[in-house]
């Protein structure tokens, strides 16, 4: 069972929102995620063969970060979530958006459950930390154990978070969704 990678954690906590009976559909926002994530697409693709390039369908941004920042309260940890259960390669959620506003989007097949998702709850993780060195020392050693288990890679427990990643997108062409929340949690 993996923690951070394609974690069935944040699709279970989505689906304790979606279930509730004030659930605001705030899928939208979605719509924002799917055009960063086409751009990116569109630029390694121009690198990869510039002649063959066919553009979208829809008109696409050119960030590749996003932060949601609201006052407390607001929904950012249920959005994250949302977010991480859309895009998780692992876990089919289309029961939980097809009734939702992003199920018209044009995009929303060629992405619900088709990405490498890595979320980190900086809130719940910190919770067996007491100092921020212990805390990405335990980062480090559940991405490594999520990698090993499901892209069957040799990593050693030295490895850095930086070279996993890089070596997981050089040597196997993965490539990530990164979804963090309570990143402002103090320790």
């Amino acid at each position: 069972m993996t923690y951070l990678i394609n974690s069935g954690g944040p699709v279970a906590l989505f689906a304790e929102q979606y279930f509730k009976y004030y659930f605001v559909d705030k899928s939208m926002l979605l719509d924002e995620m799917i055009n960063i994530v086409e751009s990116v697409q569109i630029d390694l693709h121009l690198l990869s063969d510039p002649m063959s390039f066919q553009p979208p369908s829809v008109s696409v941004g050119g960030d590749k970060y996003i932060c949601i920042t609201r006052p407390r309260r607001f929904g950012k940890t249920a959005n994250a979530q949302m977010i991480a259960a859309f895009f998780n390669s692992s876990y089919d959620s289309r029961n939980l958006f097809r009734r939702m506003r992003i199920h018209e989007h044009p995009l929303f097949e060629r992405h619900l459950h088709r990405h490498n998702v890595v979320f980190i709850d900086f809130a719940s993780m910190s919770e067996n930390c007491d100092s921020l060195a212990e805390l990405f020392h335990l980062l480090r050693q559940e991405l490594i154990a999520d990698a090993k288990e499901l892209f069957h890679v040799d990593l050693s427990e030295e490895t850095s978070i930086i070279s996993l990643f890089k070596r997981l997108y050089n040597e196997y062409g993965k490539r990530f969704i990164f979804v963090i929340g309570e990143w402002d949690l103090p320790l």
